[in-house]
């Protein structure tokens, strides 16, 4: 639980009877923020990251009341951690443990409080003459063989990883030779500067015109690094054969745990909510309606498709051509699906052409449909010309499924440049997978049928 990429915290009134676990935890290299009860001390902005929070059971003294002190902790928790903060640990300077069941149960029932994974009651005194024993207490609590110990570990992997990269980019970019400490300084910042140029560069190319673009496309191809980086340590890291065994044993009732939909937009689509993210970029997914408000010349190349909601039912004979069964289906449930389905365009053009964008005028696009998942009643189109298998996401709180065609549009960037913001982008796994599948589809090389 303790390890160096951990941040801890300390509410306590008394600096002075703190030391010694001020003392330990400096020595084992954690990060510590020390709080008093004094409310207006604490942070302005509650703090993410924190992973093990030391707490004065009684923050207010004459406190007698279980529920007061209850709720003053809750107070503190709440404006010291922030609710998105992930998984900590809560350890109570207490005597009176039997107090601790109505924290527990505030904790729970209050939304504002981050969940901690644990929350132990210890003698302030005691630990403070040898403060090993909170580590050896916490190791009880949360052992090697506990599932929360993987992501503990993670959090290290990832922190780890990213010093290495760092330390990579500083190793590159440092001055052969310096006439003084200030002239080597001046040196390594010019030489930063010029390696992100050369990284934004191979990640835009003509795009760099966009001034305010350059550090963000600067910082993207050091994620390439850092996920390798990430998954040398994961490999070697947290090899325990007994919680392996415990997860496989989930193989039956883990199934229908999750949404589908969930998972596949956790790690298959990024939702887009930046207003103002309106440049073009591999895997955006606009709404169709978006297009419409483009110059006639954009839109002559792209299949025409009515402003009237009736009208979607063009679209949905596109993209669900299929067998018999499923044009019954489908004429069944015609009217449903045309008001509620969303025609969509995805962006598929390579990124390497945004690095050369005089070379490659056209931003090319596919064509697809979000149907709520409930009007197909697991219907779904299985003809070669629809993506598969079709995932199911979720967006606006309702689970769809996405319906994609294999028919390219190209539209000049130029006409573009109003587009609106997309609604959401493909990830890097579904984008690929979405390009080899057209990649294939191209290919073809046709056969001559005579049925």
């Amino acid at each position: 639980m303790l390890n160096t990429s951990v941040r801890a915290v300390i509410i306590d009134d008394r600096l002075d009877e703190v030391e010694p676990l001020f003392h330990f935890l400096n020595t084992n290299g954690i990060p510590t923020n020390w709080f008093d009860n004094d409310i207006r001390n604490y942070p302005q902005l509650p703090l993410k990251g924190v992973r093990i929070l030391f707490l004065d059971f009684v923050l207010v003294d004459g406190q007698t009341d279980p529920r007061t002190i209850a709720s003053t902790l809750m107070a503190a928790i709440t404006k010291v951690i922030a609710k998105d903060n992930g998984p900590y640990a809560l350890v109570f300077w207490t005597k009176h443990n039997e107090d601790l069941a109505i924290v527990k149960n505030l904790i729970l029932t209050t939304s504002e409080i981050p969940k901690p994974i644990a929350v132990l009651d210890l003698v302030k005194k005691r630990c403070m003459t040898k403060p090993a024993l909170i580590h050896q207490t916490m190791q009880k609590k949360i052992s090697n063989d506990d599932v929360l110990k993987v992501l503990l570990s993670w959090e290290k992997s990832t922190h780890d990883a990213t010093c290495e990269v760092l330390d990579l980019l500083k190793q590159k970019t440092q001055p052969a030779t310096s006439t003084d400490f200030d002239d080597y300084v001046a040196k390594s910042k010019t030489g930063l500067e010029k390696f992100l140029y050369v990284l934004a560069n191979a990640e835009e190319g003509d795009n760099l015109v966009e001034s305010r673009q350059v550090l963000v496309r600067a910082q993207m191809p050091l994620t390439n690094i850092l996920y390798d980086k990430l998954d040398a340590k994961i490999k070697k890291n947290h090899k325990s054969l007994k919680l392996c065994k415990r997860i496989l044993s989930h193989k039956t009732s883990a199934a229908g745990l999750f949404q589908l939909s969930e998972l596949n937009t956790m790690f298959l689509i990024e939702i887009i909510s930046d207003s103002k993210d309106t440049q073009l970029r591999p895997g955006n997914i606009y709404k169709y309606s978006n297009f419409r408000r483009l110059k006639p010349k954009a839109r002559l190349l792209l299949p025409s498709v009515s402003r009237s909601g009736k009208e979607n039912s063009d679209i949905i004979k596109v993209l669900c051509a299929s067998t018999t069964n499923y044009k019954k289906f489908y004429k069944d449930h015609q009217e449903n699906i045309n008001r509620e389905a969303i025609p969509i365009v995805i962006e598929i053009t390579p990124p390497c052409d945004y690095a050369r964008i005089s070379r490659t005028p056209i931003a090319r696009f596919i064509f697809g449909l979000l149907v709520p998942s409930n009007r197909l009643e697991g219907k779904y189109p299985d003809s070669e010309n629809v993506y598969r298998p079709i995932p199911i996401i979720k967006y606006d709180n309702t689970d769809f499924c996405l319906i994609v065609t294999d028919r390219i549009y190209g539209i000049e960037r130029d006409s573009l440049k109003k587009l609106q913001a997309p609604i959401m982008r493909a990830r890097k796994e579904l984008f690929v997978d979405l390009l080899a599948w057209i990649g294939r589809h191209l290919l073809r090389p046709g056969r001559i049928d005579f049925s």
